[in-house]
């Protein structure tokens, strides 16, 4: 398994269909989002840019992105 540190997407224009399909189908790996936390946010907004690269652009499986 790759981790958001290990394949570092380039920075792409996310759809909000596409935003909302992560945050629905991998919302136990994304908890709740924390408007007032930097960290948390930033942290959050690069695995939701990873698992965007990992589905739509390497074509994996969720499957394979939740493992």
């Amino acid at each position: 398994m790759t981790s958001p540190k290990q394949s570092q997407p380039a920075p792409v224009m996310l759809g909000q269909a596409h935003v909302q399909f992560i945050e629905q189908t991998f919302s136990e790996f994304l908890g709740e989002a924390h408007p007032g936390d930097a960290a948390l946010a930033l942290w959050r907004n690069d695995l939701i840019a990873w698992i965007y690269h990992r589905l739509f652009e390497e074509h994996a499986s969720v499957a394979t992105v939740r493992a």
